[in-house]
């Protein structure tokens, strides 16, 4: 089901799992602060190899798209379910960034083919779950916005989070939504140094892990 969050963007509630896509306080406002301003602007490479755990709407691919300025990168992302035509269609974020051509063209772009969406981003989307991924490229940064701890633990385990630590450059990090201490731990755990950070409206603490 869509619905309207509090910035005026769009979400979208899974009433199997008791989940939201997004904050309801602002989906781009919440995508915005996690993954660009704590993660992207983070690094300063300019060439950047991302991996996201969880596609979803797309709302994270077009944000670093629209926001990839000199920087090169090469974007891998994991969705076992992707979202139908007739409801990633409807959703309002190419309205408000205007960007309507750059999101129909991540959503219509081939599985399992890097394509480029723009002259210096290029984007693999996996129709497949990270239990099963084995990554041969490494990555520089990874978006880990899978749905909550609670509503999929099997993705928040210490085994996925060595998997994950293993396939980062050295210096590369890991941004999440979740700051639960159990998260933390595990993240801590397979030997990311983690470091709690100010979250979006709504949120009071977000995670990011450094190798």
């Amino acid at each position: 089901m869509i619905f309207v969050t509090d910035d005026g963007s769009h979400s979208l509630h899974v009433s199997e799992l008791n989940e939201h896509y997004h904050s309801t306080h602002g989906a781009i406002q919440e995508s915005q602060h996690i993954y660009i301003q704590n993660g992207l602007n983070y690094l300063q490479k300019q060439t950047l190899n991302i991996l996201e755990i969880g596609f979803g709407t797309g709302l994270n691919v077009l944000l670093t798209a629209l926001h990839a300025g000199t920087k090169t990168i090469h974007y891998t992302t994991l969705e076992p379910y992707p979202l139908h035509h007739d409801i990633w269609s409807k959703l309002n974020y190419p309205d408000i960034l205007n960007a309507s051509d750059c999101f129909t063209q991540i959503h219509t772009c081939p599985w399992e083919m890097a394509t480029p969406i723009q002259p210096n981003f290029y984007l693999k989307k996996h129709q497949i779950s990270l239990q099963n991924y084995q990554n041969t490229d490494p990555a520089d940064l990874i978006y880990f916005d899978a749905f909550g701890p609670a509503a999929t633990p099997d993705l928040w385990t210490q085994d996925q989070f060595q998997k994950l630590y293993d396939s980062l450059n050295p210096g590369g990090i890991l941004i999440t939504f979740s700051a639960k201490g159990t998260v933390r731990q595990a993240l801590s755990n397979v030997g990311f140094t983690v470091t709690k950070l100010p979250g979006p409206p709504g949120k009071t603490h977000i995670t990011r892990a450094k190798k």
